[in-house]
């Protein structure tokens, strides 16, 4: 008896017309929190909307000594915020552990 690999069938869940770029902002507020920037053409501080507005969007949050990436999600047809955890080392998808154990 042979053991076939692991496999998911299934088509694209997009069509290349259909998927944009994604770009990673850098930004000085946790998401969706509206962020102050600078006008550049009357140099007055004007709030800047981070609602997300598609799946796959980036932002990465930069204060002081912390770095942290959030991106978006849709859940149950609602686009959400999620903030990314960094890991160090391998998993094995298959157990969801480090290998070996």
């Amino acid at each position: 008896m042979t053991i076939s690999s692991g496999r998911i069938v299934a088509g694209p869940t997009q069509t290349r017309a259909d998927a944009k770029e994604t770009y990673v902002t850098i930004t000085s507020a946790i998401p969706p929190a509206q962020r102050i920037t600078l006008n550049p053409d009357t140099g007055l501080p004007t709030f800047t909307s981070q609602n997300p507005e598609r799946e796959g969007q980036v932002l990465v949050y930069n204060a002081q000594n912390e770095t942290t990436m959030y991106v978006v999600v849709d859940i149950n047809g609602t686009l959400t915020w999620k903030r990314c955890v960094a890991l160090t080392g391998y998993i094995d998808s298959t157990t969801g552990k480090p290998f070996g154990l």
